[in-house]
């Protein structure tokens, strides 16, 4: 379910043409979530919000 709403929204930013990076944050222990974005492309910017890696996929 977690996989599938993130493409749905992935794909609704990408048809925005302003659009051309998608951010979003999750806490360092998460290894799941960690996994997750990295499997659906996301990468560690090296940046930290509120304690939370901050990881980007570029659209």
């Amino acid at each position: 379910m977690g996989r599938a709403a993130v493409r749905a929204l992935v794909e609704r930013l990408a048809a925005v043409p302003s659009c051309r990076e998608v951010r979003l944050s999750y806490h360092p222990d998460n290894a799941p979530a960690a996994r997750l974005y990295a499997e659906l492309g996301f990468r560690p910017t090296g940046a930290f919000e509120d304690e939370e890696v901050v990881a980007a996929l570029v659209l």
